[in-house]
């Protein structure tokens, strides 16, 4: 086992492994739990969190261009 884990929580259901649905954005509640269990799983298995970071994706929208967060990248360390 590595020292260091890297998760990838998605903000599409589409893309989540832990939803299922015809909506395409989790929402924010959901998207917490989600996060929550995640923590709580890696806690469990003595990783501290190092970093939680967005990832924002472009995309076009109407004449424009636009942005939306695509989902959260979470690094733990391995206490």
């Amino acid at each position: 086992m590595g020292k260091y884990k890297v998760e990838y929580i998605h903000s599409e259901k589409v893309k989540s492994k832990w939803y299922q649905g015809t909506k395409t954005h989790v929402d924010t509640w959901s998207l917490a739990k989600e996060l929550e269990a995640l923590l709580i799983d890696y806690e469990e298995r003595n990783y501290r969190v190092l970093t939680i970071e967005p990832v924002v994706v472009p995309i076009a929208c109407g004449n424009g261009a636009g942005s939306k967060t695509d989902g959260f990248m979470v690094v733990f360390e391995k206490e």
